[in-house]
């Protein structure tokens, strides 16, 4: 799944049905997204970064506004 192609409307239906599939996938708890517990405000993201460098962080950092 690419999103270059989908903007250009090379196999638009394609990209429809596995975006489909994978929204029945995650509405079946099949596929979670794994968030790293320490979130940030959008002030901080200097700090996230380094969280992200340092190894430490599991999964994807969630920045608030």
């Amino acid at each position: 799944f690419m999103l270059i192609p989908m903007l250009h409307d090379h196999k638009r239906e394609e990209h429809g049905s596995i975006l489909k599939d994978l929204a029945r996938i995650v509405d079946e708890g099949a596929l979670v997204p794994l968030i790293d517990e320490k979130s940030f405000k959008f002030d901080q993201v200097t700090d996230a970064y380094q969280h992200l460098v340092s190894g430490k962080a599991t999964g994807k950092i969630v920045i608030e506004m």
